[in-house]
């Protein structure tokens, strides 16, 4: 098989998003105290947030934040939008890097890849994230689909116009990502080749799977190893 680039979502992937969530849960604790049932502390709040955030990553923000209430974790009149601008400052505070980062972008440039990201998401916050984690000259190319400048993953568009940054076929470039929809369907439409990263382990009904599944992108190098031994 032809690979001759890998583009990349970013939360859920590239970063520890369990980790950071993690380290931000004393902020979010005070943060949101008004809203938190009395007696949840961050530990606890942390281990309730990384669940429903694992449970919603198709539903987002929405879905964790009526998660959280269904359990009883926010009280029944907490406010969703607080509930999302505390999560939006906390993500800008703080991102914990996979500590095998500098290898594997080494790895994947000793291949001779072209490399590039497409996120969803605000410019404010994603790029926020991609300053605290240095990721951003890593890559050919960043896009950050806000949904009016660029359409947003499902969409075929940012796909199909990373494609054309790059000079690229789409059926030479991996996309590599944890949502079923957005990034596994959606890069598939579009005509790259899928990969789902098993991040959460929750796949969507009615979605087809991805031709090529890895735990994490570590991994990611002996797959595409694999994958130009293929005719």
């Amino acid at each position: 098989m032809r690979i001759t680039g890998a583009v990349f979502d970013l939360d859920h992937t590239l970063f520890d998003r369990y980790a950071t969530l993690r380290s931000l849960a004393p902020f979010l604790t005070e943060r949101l105290a008004e809203d938190l049932t009395p007696g949840i502390g961050p530990e606890e709040f942390y281990e309730e947030l990384a669940e429903a955030d694992r449970r919603s990553v198709v539903a987002g923000w929405e879905g964790m934040f009526a998660a959280l209430t269904g359990r009883g974790i926010l009280r029944k009149e907490a406010a969703y939008p607080r509930f999302r601008d505390s999560l939006r400052d906390a993500f800008m505070r703080n991102a914990v890097r996979f500590p095998f980062e500098d290898e594997f972008f080494a790895a994947l440039r000793a291949r001779s890849l072209k490399l590039a990201l497409i996120t969803n998401g605000s410019e404010e916050v994603q790029g926020a994230k991609l300053r605290l984690l240095g990721m951003a000259p890593r890559f050919d190319e960043v896009m950050i689909a806000d949904g009016r400048k660029i359409p947003q993953k499902p969409d075929p568009a940012p796909f199909l116009r990373m494609a054309g940054r790059l000079g690229e076929k789409p059926e030479d470039l991996l996309y590599v990502g944890d949502n079923p929809v957005n990034d596994v369907d959606g890069s598939r439409r579009a005509g790259f080749v899928p990969v789902w990263v098993r991040t959460t382990g929750v796949w969507c009904e009615g979605i087809e799977r991805a031709p090529y599944e890895i735990d994490s992108v570590r991994e990611l190098p002996e797959l595409i190893d694999r994958l130009r031994t293929e005719i």
